[in-house]
C-alpha cells in the first residue's frame, strides 16, 4: 500500500450536459449539486498501463519530489489593474478633440 499511486478525484454526480437540465427543472432556486469524491489506489503496473503515471529512468525513479506543474502564470491586464473587471465603463473619448 506505501508504493501504490494515491490519486484523489472530485467530480460532479451529473455530467456536464444533464446539469443544465436538472438545474432548469429544480423547485430550489441556486440549489448546488453535490459532488463525488473518490480515493484511487493503483498499483504500479496498472497505474502504468492506464497513462496515469509515465514510465521513468533509473536515475529519475530515485527522485521523491512531485512533478513540476504547466500553470499559466496569472499576469492582470494592463487595463483590468486600474478599472478592475467588474468596475462600471469607462466614457469614450471625444470624438473631435
Amino acid at each position: 500500500k506505501d508504493k501504490a499511486i494515491k490519486r484523489f478525484i472530485v467530480r460532479n454526480i451529473v455530467e456536464a450536459s444533464a446539469l443544465r437540465d436538472i438545474r432548469e427543472s429544480s423547485c430550489i432556486e441556486g440549489y448546488q449539486l453535490p459532488k463525488i469524491y473518490i480515493k484511487q489506489f493503483y498499483s504500479i503496473e496498472a497505474a502504468i498501463h492506464q497513462r496515469i503515471v509515465r514510465v521513468r529512468s533509473r536515475e529519475l525513479r530515485r527522485s521523491r519530489e512531485p512533478p513540476q506543474r504547466n500553470r499559466p502564470a496569472f499576469t492582470p491586464r494592463e487595463g483590468a489593474a486600474a478599472g478592475g473587471a467588474g468596475g462600471p465603463p469607462k466614457p469614450a473619448a471625444p470624438v473631435g478633440a
